[in-house]
Parts: structure tokens; C-alpha cells; sequence
């Protein structure tokens, strides 16, 4: 009902309630007493404009308005200063120091005010949906999908079920407007035609019932919902401890591609150590691959140290390295492979498997390496050319890689590789053949991830990336070729000072693969072209003391004379191709835009068809006063509420003596359909009906045929009957 204050105030309780759930993302205590602010602010604007034009979309519209001034007045008071120079920087600030935040951040997080303007600007689309939903297409049950907004999110970033207090908040917020919703019911029963009140609709007793059920439904869902054991609930891996603590494992690869991207280099740690040529910095290692990229698996975390690993194959050498962190945020703690042990102040845990070292205190996630110093014992192994080369490929190590990989990644790999005799000669192929300049060359522009395409498209096409390109081509062609795998991420050895130590800035991010062999365990190889052909040697270099390493490159590499690696041929284009990979998002996305701009105007027109194609004469009568009705919405004409007779003589603008004939010849087999003993066996309609859509089309403007014809109001105002 138009203007109803009492929708409205429904419509206010629900939405209020329809945010308690995101109360589990942030502990901020100003969110809900804000969320009310702005929930009562945009239904307030919309209930004034609604009773000004005594119409419903005007109200919505003053709520976009108003949904817009609140998230700019927000993002200001947010940026504070930091926008003075251009005041629609705000937006993107605000977008940014709360992206920054949730992603240093576990739930529930910190209070922070870019954080808290997202949340309110969220919970203000929510209230809108809602308005929507509830006030203008009047209906209860469409209203249920915003109002599960707020429970979906926290549903979809915890790792456990949502508190009962957010079932029932929002399932106590669809009751309230399903009552409203009942209230309009019982004011139009039963239209005058009785007075008796025992033939009215009893709202008392239904509403007694209805909240007797749903509060039985509520309990029901509750009890179950608690007696069902959850079934793997998280999306995104986690690091179990033995004292039942978990931890959200943050993708390494961002930070790396934000580090290696970044237009300032920024120091970040210093650390003196016993080897002579510096030592890589690893955070942690990337087991798993699909078709969108090599990726983190869940961790089962360990206190203590880690056991020393039994290695054959060459003699391990113990190193010693006192590490002091600048202004870098990670739960990664940075030490060299294979840790021993680690002297740092916090809660440090490691994983057996993949030996990351991670902080399990949430609530310092993302603070607990800042300005932290400490010192980390490790155990170096670094084979020669000719020990790798006598190595046989290790057991399984849990390696997750699907048997889809692209044939043509799999025959690059065997032809690299087959005419090596053993598994340690195959990796030295695959690292010999990527880390060539002749081949390839480093470029930061080159497409970001590490799935399918991206591979396929930088071995066989450009020919152009940076480490994780590299590293994952490597790691995933040694898979194919039965060499465990993984692509481990963390800091090149730096540069070293003049006082001995080494500095490591946001340029040194690095990733580089990791192969395991029988007696050696865990080799690190160095396939980024550049750094393993000179610029700094792997940790499989034949000499025994590494040379001085440098950055990761920040510009190609020139053009060496081609090595005699061996040369693969690329996949030759089919018929009409150019050999340049076809981006489908594009016509994908331009697909998609067609289709969502077409379907309300397809939704009508099957709904036209269905109504006047009925095959019982009385189905058609109905079907076509119901489609005069949607077309006078349509077009923006008001049905009066009167019997169809009356209506049809009701002064119909735009129709002529022809299109006034057929509407009441339609009127007439709609009373003898509603009120006759015998029903209309005959009904020809369609003709009448589409006069009448015609005159009525044409004495519009054309702005309004076009919005008639593309977006039909009368899909989105209801199914109230015509009268």
C-alpha cells in the first residue's frame, strides 16, 4: 500500500534484524547502532517521497539518492584530510583501507572506519532490496532474498555454522512482514460483499497461529541445524593447531603480485647470516593445482620444532640467521628452508608438511611479524648439478594435481624431458630450457595467476612472465612427468650492506619451485629466466659457495646466444586463428549483458503468450483481462478499482471508437466467465487485445514504449487481481 507507514516500520525491523548476522564479521560496536541510523534515514526518505507523489518508485529512487549521499558523507568522514585535492578520491580510498584490513584481518575483525562504511554501505542495498522487494513488487516472499543478505556473507566467510541468535533474527524479520503483509490482506476482505463479520478474515487468530508455527519452525531448524554435523564449512584452506585454534591462510601469491607491482621499493627486513652468499626467505609452499592455478591446502600445524630431515644424496649444511622485520604485515614467519628451529616472540606454529611457520594468535593476524625480531636456525641442502642428475624422483608428498592438466603442457614436458635417463636429469631439462633468455624474457606486464590459460598462454604463445610463471610451469610439467612438486613463495637473498648484513626490500617477493628426490628431499630450482641464468644461481648450483644474489629483475633480460636446449613446437593455429589467445570473458560478458537487459522484456512477452494461448475459452478471458491490466501498468495508465464493465467505460485515454468496442466486448466475456451459469465456449481475444495494446502504445510518448517494451513494470509491482 502506498505511503502505509506500518510497511514501512516492517519493512525498518526487518532490515535491522536482517543485519544482526554481520555482527560476526566485525567486532566494531558502532555497527548496529549505525545500521539503525541508516535504515531508518532511507525507509524515512522513501515513506515521505511515497505519501508526497502518492506513487511507489519515486521512493525508491529518493533511497538511491539518499544511499549515495550517506556512502560519500561516510567515505569523507572515513578518509578525514587524505582527499582534499580530489574529493572523489574517497571512494577509492575507503575501497582500498578496507580491503587492506579484511585482508590482514580475521573474524571477527578490529573496528576500523573503511571497514564499517563498506558494512553500512552493504546493510543500506540490503534495506533498499528489501523496500523493494516488500513496498513495490508487494511481496512477502521475494522480500526473504535481501534479507538473507546479510546472513549468506557471514555464512559464506566463517568456518562455523552462524549463531542461533542470526537465524532468528532473520527469520523473527520475515515474520514481521509476512504480518504486515497479512494486515493489507484482511483490510481488502472481503471488498463489501458482506457484513457479516464472521465471513472476515480472523487476523487475531491467523496471526496467533502464524507465530506459533514459525516459532515452532524456528526451534525445529535450530535444533537440527546444531545436531548435523558440519561438512568441510570452510571455502578457503585453514591452518589447524593441536590446541584446537585455526587460522585463515592468507593466498601468498596477492602479496606477491602487490610487492612485485609496487612502484616504490620498500625495505622490509634485515638479517645477517652464516651462510656467505645470503639465503632465500620462504613464507610457505603452494601444494595443490586445478585449472585456476596452483594454490594453499589445509594445514595441520604443529608446536615445537620441526625434526631434521635424513638426507643421503649430499651433506646438509647447518646455518645460523638473525632476522629483524621492518614495516611488513604477514602470519608468514620468513626463514630459511629447511628450519630447525626459530627464536620468536608470539604464538609460532609450524606445518609438518610444508614447513610454514605460522602465527596462530587471531587476534594479533597480520600484526604479530611487524618490527619483530628473531633469530631461526635451519639446515641447508644444496646439491650439485651432478647429485640432482643421480637422483631418482621421491615418494608421493601429497601433491594435489588434477589428471586435466592440457595435453599440450603434458607433451611440452615429456618432449623437454624423455631423452633424460633419470628424474633429477629431467628437472635439470625443464629448469635449463625455462630459465633460457633465447626462449623467454621477464615481463611484470604479463598476465597475473597460474591457471590453464595463463600457462598455456606464456609457454606456447608470449613467452613472457615473471617468477610465478616460472615456478608454476616448472612445478606442474614435473608433476605431469612423476616428480613431486610444489611452488614455494618468499624473498630472494636481497642485496648485501657494507656492514655484512642483507636488505631485503618489496622487490625481492619471489617464487620458485621446489622438487622432492629420493635422499635429497626438498631441492630448490631456480627456472626464472635471468636470475637462473646468471643473475643469481639456485640453490642447485654446482659451485659450493653461492654467488652474491641479486633483485628479482625489474626489466628483460637482453638477448643471450640461444643455449642447445631443446626446442618444443608450439601448437600451430587452427584455420582463422592469428596464434594470440582469445579472451572469452569479453564476448562472454557482452553475451551476459544481452541476455540480462533482454529477459524482463522475454519474461513478458512468454507471460503474454501464456495467457491469451490457454486452450479452455474461460482460461482466455481470464488471461486477457490480466494482460490489459499488466499493459495499462505498462505504459503508466491507472486500472480503477471498479467491476470490469465499469472499467471498460471508464474514459480511456488513447483508445478509439474500435479499441473502446473490443475492451468492453472483453469486459463482457469477463462478467459471463465470473457471474454466468454457462461460461463463454467461444472466446476470440487476441484480436481485441492486441487493438488495444496498439492504441494504448501509441498515445504514449516514446520513452515510455521503449521502458514498456524493456523493463515492464508490471513484473515487479505484484500479482494483485484486476478488479
Amino acid at each position: 500500500m502506498i505511503g502505509s507507514a506500518r510497511n514501512s516500520i516492517a519493512v525498518v525491523l526487518a532490515a535491522f534484524l536482517g543485519a544482526i548476522p554481520l555482527t560476526q564479521l566485525s567486532s566494531d560496536a558502532r555497527l548496529l547502532p549505525a545500521a539503525a541510523i541508516v535504515i531508518v534515514l532511507l525507509e524515512l526518505a522513501a515513506w515521505l517521497t511515497r505519501r508526497l507523489t502518492a506513487r511507489i518508485w519515486p521512493g525508491t529512487f529518493a533511497q538511491v539518492v539518499a544511499q549515495l549521499a550517506m556512502i560519500w558523507i561516510g567515505c569523507a568522514a572515513a578518509v578525514g584530510d587524505g582527499a582534499q585535492d580530489n574529493p572523489w578520491q574517497v571512494f577509492g580510498l575507503v575501497w582500498s583501507g578496507a580491503g587492506e584490513h579484511i585482508y590482514q584481518q580475521t573474524v571477527p575483525m578490529d573496528a576500523n572506519d573503511p571497514v564499517l562504511v563498506v558494512l553500512l554501505a552493504a546493510i543500506g542495498l540490503l534495506t533498499i532490496g528489501i523496500d523493494l522487494a516488500f513496498i513495490a513488487a508487494g511481496s512477502a516472499l521475494l522480500a526473504a532474498v535481501p534479507l538473507l543478505g546479510g546472513y549468506l556473507a557471514s555464512m559464506i566467510v566463517l568456518d562455523h555454522a552462524a549463531g542461533i541468535v542470526s537465524i532468528v533474527a532473520v527469520c523473527v524479520g520475515w515474520l514481521i512482514l509476512l504480518a504486515s503483509r497479512t494486515i493489507d490482506h484482511e483490510k481488502r476482505w472481503p471488498r463489501g460483499l458482506t457484513s457479516k463479520d464472521a465471513a472476515k478474515f480472523n487476523l487475531r487468530g491467523f496471526t496467533g497461529l502464524a507465530a506459533t508455527l514459525g516459532a515452532i519452525s524456528i526451534g525445529v531448524a535450530v535444533v537440527a541445524g546444531m545436531a548435523i554435523p558440519p561438512d568441510n564449512p570452510t571455502w578457503r584452506p585453514r591452518g589447524s593447531s593441536s590446541g584446537g585454534s585455526s587460522v585463515d591462510l592468507v593466498d601468498p601469491t596477492i602479496e606477491l603480485n602487490e610487492n612485485l607491482h609496487r612502484p616504490d621499493e620498500r625495505p622490509l627486513i634485515s638479517y645477517t647470516t652464516s651462510a656467505p652468499g645470503g639465503v632465500q626467505l620462504r613464507n610457505t609452499a603452494l601444494t595443490a593445482m586445478d585449472a585456476n592455478g596452483w594454490h594453499l591446502q589445509q594445514m595441520d600445524l604443529e608446536p615445537g620444532n620441526p625434526d631434521v630431515p635424513e638426507v643421503t644424496g649430499t651433506t646438509p649444511q647447518p646455518i645460523s640467521t638473525s632476522i629483524a622485520i621492518g614495516d611488513y604485515e604477514s602470519d608468514y614467519l620468513p626463514v630459511p628452508y629447511f628450519p630447525r628451529g626459530w627464536d620468536a616472540e608470539g604464538s609460532w606454529n609450524y606445518d609438518p608438511s610444508t614447513l610454514t611457520v605460522l602465527n596462530v594468535d587471531s587476534g594479533r593476524s597480520g600484526q604479530a611479524l611487524t618490527g619483530l625480531p628473531y633469530a631461526a636456525e635451519s639446515v641447508m641442502v644444496q646439491p650439485s648439478d651432478d647429485e640432482i642428475a643421480a637422483a631418482s624422483a621421491g615418494a608421493d608428498q601429497g601433491i594435489v594435481v588434477p589428471d586435466d592438466v592440457p595435453a599440450d603442457i603434458v607433451d611440452l614436458a615429456h618432449q623437454l624431458t624423455d631423452d633424460s635417463p633419470t628424474a633429477g636429469a629431467k628437472a635439470l631439462a625443464l629448469e635449463s630450457w625455462l630459465a633460457d633468455p633465447a626462449q623467454f624474457s621477464y615481463d611484470l606486464n604479463a598476465p597475473e595467476g597460474t591457471g590453464y590459460d595463463v600457462l598455456l598462454n606464456f609457454l606456447f604463445t608470449d613467452r613472457r612472465g615473471y617468477c610465478i610463471h616460472f615456478a608454476s610451469s616448472m612445478a606442474v610439467m614435473a608433476e605431469v612427468i612423476g616428480i613431486p612438486a610444489r611452488v614455494a613463495v618468499g624473498f630472494t637473498a636481497g642485496t648485501q650492506q657494507d656492514d655484512g648484513s642483507w636488505l631485503v626490500t618489496s622487490h625481492n617477493m619471489h617464487a620458485w619451485p621446489e622438487l622432492y628426490f629420493e635422499g635429497l628431499g626438498w631441492v630448490s630450482f631456480e627456472p626464472t629466466v635471468s636470475i637462473g641464468s646468471g643473475g643469481q644461481p639456485p640453490e642447485t648450483s654446482p659451485e659450493p659457495t653461492p654467488q652474491t644474489p641479486s633483485e628479482e629483475p625489474t626489466a628483460p633480460a637482453e638477448s643471450q646466444e640461444p643455449t642447445q636446449s631443446p626446442e618444443p613446437s608450439a601448437p600451430a593455429p587452427g584455420p582463422g586463428e592469428s596464434g594470440q589467445p582469445i579472451d572469452l570473458r569479453i564476448p562472454l560478458g557482452f553475451l551476459a549483458a544481452i541476455v540480462i537487459v533482454a529477459a524482463p522484456a522475454t519474461a513478458r512477452a512468454l507471460q503474454r503468450r501464456r495467457r491469451l494461448g490457454a486452450q479452455a475459452a474461460p482460461d482466455r478471458v481470464r488471461g486477457a483481462w490480466r494482460e490489459l491490466h499488466a499493459t495499462a501498468i505498462d505504459v503508466g495508465l491507472t486500472w480503477p478499482k471498479a467491476t470490469p464493465r465499469q472499467a471498460a467505460a471508464s474514459g480511456w485515454p488513447g483508445l478509439k471508437a474500435d479499441g473502446r468496442r473490443a475492451l468492453r466486448h472483453v469486459a463482457l466475456l469477463v462478467e459471463r466467465q465470473r457471474f454466468a451459469a454457462v461460461p463463454p465456449a467461444e472466446a476470440d481475444v487476441a484480436a481485441d487485445v492486441a487493438l488495444i495494446t496498439t492504441q494504448w502504445y501509441a498515445h504514449v510518448s516514446k520513452g515510455k514504449r521503449l521502458m514498456a517494451r524493456v523493463l515492464p513494470r508490471s513484473l515487479f509491482m505484484g500479482r494483485r487481481e484486476p478488479d
